[in-house]
């Protein structure tokens, strides 16, 4: 069954490489990719993201965190190279043995709980 997706949402997908589009997103996705990055080039892309990022926007990032040779960096570098970016604020964190998974906002924002963005709470 094919489902038409909400006149609202719209899905990107290209390779981190490529020229950003030239827009920004409320949610951008960095999901078991930054690891495969030089650890120079990270930032870079961390900056690019953050700049098309809406002021209320949310950068949600997952890796595994165990070493890998043909990563140049574990999960844990990524994560901790997302948490020194002066341009954005972390606002959740997930952790296992496996999985890091964390969510960043720009700095400025004032983090909201996703019961009060909903209007579930005063």
């Amino acid at each position: 069954m094919e489902r038409t997706p909400h006149p609202d949402v719209a899905f990107v997908h290209w390779a981190l490489g490529d020229p950003w589009p030239d827009t920004t997103f409320d949610l951008i996705v960095l999901s078991e990719v930054c690891y495969y990055l030089d650890p120079s080039a990270l930032p870079r892309v961390v900056d690019e993201a953050t700049a098309h990022l809406t002021t209320d926007g949310v950068l949600v990032a997952a890796h595994w965190r165990h070493p890998v040779s043909d990563y140049p960096m574990t999960g844990d570098e990524v994560h901790e190279t997302l948490s020194q970016q002066q341009a954005l604020t972390r606002t959740a964190r997930y952790e296992d043995l496996d999985l890091l998974l964390e969510t960043f906002v720009p700095v400025g924002t004032t983090p909201e709980s996703v019961a009060t963005c909903e209007g579930l709470l005063d």
